[in-house]
């Protein structure tokens, strides 16, 4: 297992955009627009938009949507003065087409970050360890541990074999590279992936890891959705969130 060294220095001053992505299609939670959904009274994406809005290490946000909630985009952004996002532009067909719509809307900052809007429950710590570890070889990732059992099953249903999770990670955004580093991957790779840590891998790309949080879901189901409703609770009760 990784063993996560949090040596993080307090003068940190880098140059970070942030490419966030809210133009998911939803499939999966029915006609419920994930990202502008509400949990306590806030948006789903606005959670997230205020942690970025709010860190010294952010100087600008690119919001990438959908073409039908561009307005919706912006109608938020102005209600809560979300005042470093630089842009909110429609995306494309493939996650990964979003992405780099995103990034070349980024102009002159070295650093990149990709977060998936329907990740709602980041904090500045998530955002200090991304930036301190992207040195090491201009990527890297937050992941947490398996903590499940796993087993191999095969099509017809049955188990094959026990796999130890000893060294199986989640992953989990933002994801942080380099400017360079993810430019040269998307420019190059243009077969379906699943995030933008696997782009620069196909690309012969080192990506290093940091220490991921276990509140930071991905709101995929209505299920999702009903943890995050707990998780927000929870966290005005304990002060972490207003």
């Amino acid at each position: 297992m990784v063993s996560f060294v949090n040596n993080l220095k307090n003068d940190i001053t880098p140059n970070v955009a942030v490419v966030l992505l809210a133009a998911g299609q939803s499939t999966r939670m029915g006609k419920i627009d994930k990202i502008f959904a509400k949990i306590k009274e806030k948006e789903v994406i606005s959670y997230s938009l205020s942690v970025f809005n709010s860190s010294p290490l952010i100087g600008s946000i690119i919001l990438v949507t959908s073409s039908s909630s561009i307005k919706m985009g912006e109608e938020l952004v102005e209600k809560y003065g979300f005042n470093k996002v630089s842009k909110i532009i429609s995306g494309g067909k493939r996650r990964q087409d979003s992405v780099k719509l995103g990034l070349k809307e980024v102009k002159g900052f070295e650093i990149i970050m990709i977060h998936d809007g329907a990740r709602p429950f980041i904090n500045f710590n998530i955002l200090k360890s991304g930036v301190e570890t992207v040195n090491k070889t201009g990527a890297s990732i937050p992941v947490i541990p398996l903590e499940d059992s796993i087993k191999y099953i095969d099509a017809s249903g049955f188990v094959i074999k026990n796999i130890d999770r000893k060294n199986l990670y989640l992953v989990q955004t933002p994801q942080v590279f380099h400017n360079e580093v993810i430019l040269d991957a998307h420019d190059k790779i243009k077969q379906d992936v699943t995030d933008d840590a696997s782009m620069v891998e196909l690309n012969n790309g080192k990506i290093y890891v940091f220490e991921g949080l276990k509140d930071n879901i991905k709101l995929t189901t209505l299920h999702d959705y009903l943890l995050a409703e707990s998780i927000v609770s929870y966290k005005i009760t304990s002060g972490d969130i207003n």
